[in-house]
């Protein structure tokens, strides 16, 4: 896989389905975590791979603030292209998780300021934040 990424940067499979394969088929998390990382600077608004990444390193590595914050890179390129808005929330329930409360509102505030969304969602998100800066104080 690296080296068909070497020769073929651009070829999204190649690290979407291939650092999941390491990951589970083959058990090899730390080259998984190489094609991701990889795949990420050739498609940095990519929202699946970005998603994808998150999962691998909140499950895989037990990295919860990389995969924080990869959910909110998710969330904020994804937007436009059919992600989940839940995924935001995700990301901020992470960062309230880590102890990094400030963060978690950063990223319920840009959800909320842009134009799509459920009603459901955005009441959901303004009742979490309203949480949040209660915490803050």
């Amino acid at each position: 896989l690296d080296r068909i990424t070497d020769l073929s940067p651009q070829f999204l499979m190649a690290y979407t389905m291939g650092a999941s394969t390491l990951s589970v088929v083959v058990d090899d998390i730390e080259g998984a975590s190489l094609i991701y990382e990889k795949g990420l600077k050739a498609f940095p608004k990519n929202w699946v791979l970005a998603y994808r990444a998150a999962y691998h390193e909140l499950y895989e590595r037990n990295r919860v603030e990389k995969a924080a914050m990869l959910l909110e890179k998710a969330g904020r390129h994804g937007a436009s292209e059919g992600a989940p808005p839940w995924i935001s929330h995700l990301s901020a329930k992470l960062y309230e998780r880590n102890g990094q409360v400030e963060l978690g509102r950063r990223v319920l505030v840009d959800f909320l300021a842009r134009p799509f969304g459920d009603e459901k969602l955005r009441k959901k998100a303004r009742k979490r934040l309203e949480k949040l800066n209660h915490l803050r104080k």
